[in-house]
């Protein structure tokens, strides 16, 4: 059987349009992510290490690499 090839975007689009739980979840994460790059951006803008923000923050470096993997939901 061949793979079919999906548009990824056509399909979330679509999910969203059908599930207002889908839309709602799909845009926090978006934000999420965003902001997670922003952190990042900021932090190497500033010449900081992880280790350096963990310490301004009150968190164990750990933290701070997971937060930046996107391993830890942010709460």
């Amino acid at each position: 059987m061949p793979f079919v090839q999906v548009n990824i975007s056509n399909e979330i689009e679509k999910e969203k349009e059908k599930s207002a739980e889908f839309k709602k979840t799909w845009d926090e994460s978006r934000e999420e992510y965003r902001l997670i790059g922003e952190m990042i951006s900021i932090r190497k803008q500033n010449k900081m290490t992880q280790s350096q923000l963990a310490e301004i923050t009150g968190n164990k470096q750990q933290v701070i690499s997971r937060i930046e993997k996107k391993r830890t939901i942010l709460r």
